[in-house]
Order: C-alpha cells, then structure tokens, then sequence
C-alpha cells in the first residue's frame, strides 16, 4: 500500500527559481499543480511552494515534487534550531546534517517516504536560503551551496538557460524571462509568479506574463 503511494505521480508541483541578489536571496516559483491529467493553479498563500520556515524573515524554502511531502515539510513546527539560528550558525554543515534529518524523518513519521536498506530518500528536492546564501537540497539528502542562481522542477532547464543568458539584469526582471521560457516551453508550468526575499516577510504576486505567448 506505501509503496503504491510512493509510486503516484499525480499531486506534482513544478518551478522553483533561487537567484543571489547581493545581500538577499530572491526565490520565485509557478503557481500551477498537475493532477493526474488536470492543471490546478492556486494563489492561495497555504499552497505556495516558496515560505518562510517558522515565519523568519531571512530565512525561506521553496520546493518541488509532491504536494503531500510540501504540505508535512511546511507544516512542522521549529524546523529551524532556535538556538543555532540565534547563534547565526545555519549553513551548510548546519543543513547538511540536523535539517535535511528534520525533513527525512518527519517524512518518514507521516508514511510519506519510507526506508531501504537504511537509506531514505525524499520526492522532493528543495532550495534553502538564509540572508545571503542560497542551498540546494537533492532528493538524496545532497547539498550544495549556490553562488549566483538555480532552478529546480519541470521547466528548470529552460529557466536555468534563461538565467545565464540575462546575467547582468535586474533580478526581477530575470526571474521574469525565466517563467516566461519555462512556461513556454513546459505543460507543467504556469503563471501566476509568487515571488518572495530573505529581507521581506510578504510575497509578490505577478499574475501573467509581460509578454503574450
């Protein structure tokens, strides 16, 4: 029966953008979920796939993949150490080891994922911002930190291309091109753009592109 569960493939998120923007870290994402074969897009805040954790300001997620694993992740209580977080000592060792244990066994408590030969691995993966600097979580637990920009889900590598093809531009309006080229080009990716800062509590929305497809 979990395994049945684990194999679904309806439920599914698309886009997160992350793009390091001096002494801030900019994430945007789509706003549609795919269904089985029926597109849903929501702009209700609770749905978005880009939050800050715990409500701290500097520091946000966004991630891609299963609903259900988003709705466990974004759901937890203190997924950030209060006392490390105080302490100004969440990186990449931070994440690597306590976070990325937080998220797995959470998952694991929920029967979202389940455990191999000692191994787990999530759907998902996600991007992890505190202030300045962006991380990207693999689905295997992996992180690596990110120096200027990323994207990750359908449409990631036409939203990646975009990226170093706009260096040098404002940011917004690079995250801009780089939905337009993701959902030109990816069934699974829509507007409206949620866009939010590690500087900033509220959320932006765009509703639809500059440019008409």
């Amino acid at each position: 029966m979990l395994e049945s569960f684990l194999n679904r493939k309806d439920d599914v998120m698309s886009l997160v953008i992350g793009i390091v923007d001096k002494d801030k870290v900019i994430f945007a994402s789509d706003s549609q979920i795919t269904i089985g074969g029926v597109r849903k897009v929501s702009c209700v805040e609770e749905n978005f796939k880009i939050w800050h954790p715990d409500d701290k300001t500097n520091i946000m997620m966004g991630t891609v993949g299963y609903v259900r694993e988003m709705n466990i992740t974004k759901s937890t209580d203190s997924l950030i150490d209060e006392l490390e977080y105080l302490k100004e000592k969440v990186d990449l060792k931070y994440i690597s080891i306590k976070l990325v244990k937080k998220i797995l066994k959470n998952l694991k408590d929920n029967h979202v994922i389940s455990e191999k030969d000692n191994i787990m691995t999530m759907n998902n993966e996600y991007l992890f911002a505190y202030k300045e600097k962006l991380y990207q979580i693999f689905s295997s637990g992996a992180v690596m930190e990110i120096d200027k920009y990323t994207a990750i889900g359908s449409g990631g590598n036409e939203a990646l291309a975009s990226l170093k093809n706009s260096e040098g531009m404002e940011a917004i309006k690079r995250i801009k091109l780089a939905m337009d080229a993701a959902s030109n080009n990816d069934i699974y990716v829509d507007y409206p753009l949620i866009i939010g800062t590690t500087d900033k509590q509220d959320m932006i929305i765009i509703e639809s592109s500059d440019h008409k497809k």
